[in-house]
């Protein structure tokens, strides 16, 4: 929640309940700026920037365990009948 005040005190100059959604990201040219009715102190914007920086960082590449089916199983393994004998089997 971003600061407000009812009577318009808060320095944000937000009178009811707002939120910013990090994940809602859009360019607002200048020229489509009417008024600035207030501002957000250092320390709220440090966190919001924060929080759009995580939502819009690009996800890790896939590892070899994300690369197996559907359900978390594994290829089946080969039949031991079909390998050749190894060690001192009698």
């Amino acid at each position: 929640m971003l600061p407000w005040d009812p009577q318009g005190r808060a320095r944000s100059g937000l009178r009811r309940p707002c939120a910013a959604v990090a994940t809602w990201l859009a360019q607002v040219p200048l020229e489509d700026v009417r008024d600035v009715v207030g501002f957000l102190r250092p320390t709220v914007m440090d966190e919001l920037l924060a929080k759009i920086a995580a939502a819009s960082a690009v996800p890790p590449a896939a590892t070899s365990a994300d690369a197996n089916p559907p359900g978390g199983l594994s290829p089946a393994p080969s039949d031991a009948s079909d390998e050749a004998p190894t060690g001192n089997n009698p």
